[in-house]
């Protein structure tokens, strides 16, 4: 008994995590202005804090730079990834996270790494 209540637990997890990040289609991500071809309006110092949080990487992860208190994902703060294994991660995905490769510019991917990396921890 206490089994099966443990997997729904974690098949409800899952599914929330799979829902909130990157779920909500690619017209999140930063109204389409930063999408290969806008570059200048979402390459700036803060893209990468506002990018983190309009995918919805704060559902699933911790960071406490952005007030991010997510239990699904790994915690940023504790993990400190470098930015190469950051810029993977969001590009190709893996476990519950998605790939956000087709929702998000390679330059967003970059800032997004780069705050990550430069935050995690602090």
């Amino acid at each position: 008994m206490k089994r099966r209540k443990i997997l729904a637990g974690a098949v409800a997890v899952l599914a929330l995590s799979v829902t909130a990040c990157g779920g909500g289609g690619g017209g999140s991500s930063s109204s389409g202005a930063g999408t290969s071809g806008g570059g200048a309006a979402t390459t700036g110092a803060d893209s990468g804090q506002k990018l983190f949080a309009s995918l919805g990487c704060k559902s699933c992860h911790t960071l406490k730079a952005a007030d991010a208190r997510g239990q699904v994902g790994p915690n940023l703060d504790s993990l400190k990834p470098s930015e190469a294994a950051i810029v993977k991660q969001v590009t190709d995905g893996g476990g519950a996270m998605p790939a956000f490769k087709d929702q998000v510019s390679g330059a967003e991917i970059q800032a997004i790494a780069k705050y990550v990396h430069d935050v995690a921890g602090q």
